[in-house]
């Protein structure tokens, strides 16, 4: 399995009738004016493809925000299956976590961790700053 994919973004969906994904304002870098700071609404963008060789039977996708001490944030768990595709294709798996109200306690480096079963796929930063007065 791979990850294609792995953003943080202001929104995003799939298109029903194309299957296209789309993301709106990808950021990994948030300037905010006082902490601990309520993000209203962020999109966590997932694409997961497979091989030939990965297992096609319902497996859990797990997304995990950690701080820099690797204290956990937030989790979400979904699960998905990768079909076997039979026209050439190669088979994907999308996630769009629509997240509302993430707390960040404090300025930092935060990650979000993108697990299947115990494998870690990969992971995406993101900065919290203090905006400037």
């Amino acid at each position: 399995m791979h990850l294609h994919i792995l953003l943080t973004a202001d929104h995003a969906y799939i298109d029903n009738a194309t299957g296209k994904l789309y993301v709106l304002g990808a950021f990994n870098n948030i300037g905010v004016p006082q902490f601990p700071w309520r993000y209203e609404k962020m999109a966590l963008v997932v694409r997961i493809g497979s091989d030939v060789t990965d297992r096609t039977n319902e497996q859990i996708l797990t997304a995990i925000l950690m701080d820099e001490d690797s204290q956990e944030i937030l989790k979400l768990s979904i699960p998905f299956t990768l079909g076997i595709a039979h026209d050439g294709t190669r088979p994907h798996f999308d996630m769009i976590g629509e997240l509302a109200g993430v707390i960040f306690p404090q300025p930092g480096k935060y990650v979000f961790r993108i697990y299947v079963g115990d494998d870690e796929l990969g992971s995406t930063p993101i900065d919290i700053t203090a905006l400037k007065r």
